[in-house]
């Protein structure tokens, strides 16, 4: 094995170290992030897109993320060049994927609405007038 093969498989296992790292991050911010907005939101609230989209987004992608990371593993350790193609591809395809969904939202969801804001401001009051007889919900609200 020359040097320059070296050098390339090298930094190929190191991204793939980086994008395993990425993926269990996405994996875990939106499991925590949804089990958050479950333990302090009403139903009302969780049929919004904007409180129940972006965490579920990042489960399915972080999951994505991971089958593409073991298939890479896999073609970076045997050398294998169609599960190199493959993977490349794969992470292509994830990345123009994640690029056109963060647009998509951008033209998608208003920045002021009205009634998505008076949804939340009822459950923050709502959690206030519960304070006295419950006071572990909003703060594990004001906590996280």
């Amino acid at each position: 094995m020359s040097c320059g093969e070296l050098l390339l498989k090298s930094a190929s296992s190191t991204f793939t170290g980086y994008f395993l790292i990425i993926s269990i991050a996405f994996i875990l911010y939106g499991l925590s992030s949804t089990y958050y907005l479950l333990k302090t939101n009403s139903v009302d609230t969780l049929e919004n897109e904007f409180v129940s989209v972006p965490s579920l987004c990042l489960i399915v992608f972080g999951i994505l993320l991971l089958v593409f990371i073991i298939v890479g593993c896999c073609a970076i350790c045997r050398e294998i060049p169609c599960c190199l193609e493959a993977y490349a591809i794969c992470l292509a395809i994830l990345a123009s994927a994640q690029i056109g969904l963060g647009i998509f939202c951008l033209l998608r969801f208003q920045m002021n609405n009205p009634e998505f804001e008076q949804r939340i401001e009822n459950d923050v009051s709502k959690m206030f007038w519960d304070y006295d007889d419950d006071p572990r919900q909003m703060d594990s609200t004001q906590q996280w």
